[in-house]
């Protein structure tokens, strides 16, 4: 890329390129130069190029592509790391971007993905305050016909969400922490668009960070942390694989990985199999004076691994090891069939926040999974 990047967004857009925009360089401080710079692939010609930026910084956005071929940025903070209302829309076609709609309400840290009928489903984030405890319950609906934004039902309790995906049979999918105790729990939740409600479908222990859907309506959740929270020190990452059945609403362990993963890259290819890539795993615990095992965020691995899980006979298998270890990275499939991996960092550290230390990478891999 132009650029290197941790932790951005990348999208696929309607002629088949592909937008990079955003950069966390350091989530400690605010929205840092350089990341409202954004950048199109072209995957016939193999080439960046520099286009438009945002109107000024904006970090920890949330980014969908539309079926008009947009794409669309909402929320996110400033360089004084206040939430912006504000969103933008990308035009592929004269590769410039125009004002959208504003959202009901300011959010960072936002996750959004497009429904199944073509508009787009924002919730969470963390509200006005500089505040990282002031997380939003609430949830809105962009229609593209109307370029609007209207209020959505709010989730079924205190969460703080961690990813969303759409479903292949219209529902979306979200998963994160429910606040409401003292202790953060794991929880996922179920949107019926249609129904304009919330489900609730809790009963795993864990529920991972990297969601992709399956061809019958349900979702593998892949990775992530064990128990409550990693970086308060009480949670493991884990290398377990868990199944959303969309007949029974339940969840069913399967396979694990071959390694433990947190922020690896994760999608479903075009054949219904799941490819997931790098990400990172602790090797090392700290013991306070009480006694307390905790992760010592600041030696982790880097992976390199990569490996495929077709749910039809629910066997993982190895594709070999990526160019170069990374984590916090994007992965997008393309319209031939192949992968593009591309940015994250190397860092050792593990903290929650971008790492202010990491040299975001620049780095592109681009993969052709075989049968």
């Amino acid at each position: 890329m132009i650029r290197g990047r941790v932790d951005f967004d990348a999208v696929s857009l309607g002629d088949g390129t592909v937008l990079a925009v955003g950069d966390s360089a350091c989530d400690a401080a605010g929205a840092s130069d350089g990341s409202e710079r954004a950048e199109l692939y072209d995957p016939i010609t193999d080439t960046w190029t520099e286009v438009e930026s945002l109107n000024k910084p904006r970090e920890s956005f949330a980014t969908v592509p539309l079926r008009d071929g947009t794409a669309l940025v909402a929320g996110g903070y400033n360089a004084e790391k206040v939430p912006f209302s504000s969103t933008r829309v990308f035009d592929a076609s004269s590769r410039t971007w125009r004002d959208g709609d504003l959202l009901q309400e300011a959010r960072a840290h936002p996750v959004m993905t497009t429904l199944a009928d073509g508009r787009a489903l924002i919730l969470g984030g963390y509200g006005v305050g500089h505040d990282f405890s002031n997380y939003l319950s609430t949830a809105e609906i962009y229609d593209p016909s109307s370029s609007s934004w209207t209020g959505a039902a709010a989730l079924p309790a205190r969460v703080r969400v961690i990813n969303v995906i759409s479903l292949t049979d219209g529902r979306a999918l979200a998963v994160g922490f429910d606040l409401t105790d003292s202790e953060p729990v794991p929880t996922a939740m179920v949107f019926d668009p249609a129904r304009n409600m919330w489900t609730r479908i809790d009963g795993s222990r864990y529920l991972g960070y990297e969601l992709v859907p399956t061809r019958d309506g349900g979702a593998l959740a892949l990775g992530g942390v064990d128990g409550g929270e990693l970086f308060g020190g009480n949670g493991s990452i884990v290398d377990l694989v868990s199944r959303l059945d969309p007949e029974s609403g339940g969840w069913a362990e399967r396979p694990p990985m071959s390694t433990p993963r947190i922020g690896s890259q994760a999608a479903v290819l075009p054949d219904g199999r799941a490819l997931v890539a790098g990400g990172a795993i602790h090797d090392e615990f700290l013991i306070d004076e009480s006694g307390f095992r905790f992760v010592d965020i600041d030696k982790g691995r880097v992976l390199s691994s990569a490996e495929v899980f077709d749910p039809s006979i629910d066997r993982w298998t190895p594709v070999g090891n990526l160019l170069e270890p990374r984590k916090y990275g994007n992965l997008i499939v393309l319209a031939d069939g192949s992968v593009l991996l591309m940015g994250g960092n190397a860092s050792p550290s593990l903290h929650e926040d971008v790492d202010c230390s990491s040299r975001p990478l620049s780095s592109v891999e681009r993969f052709y999974p075989g049968p």
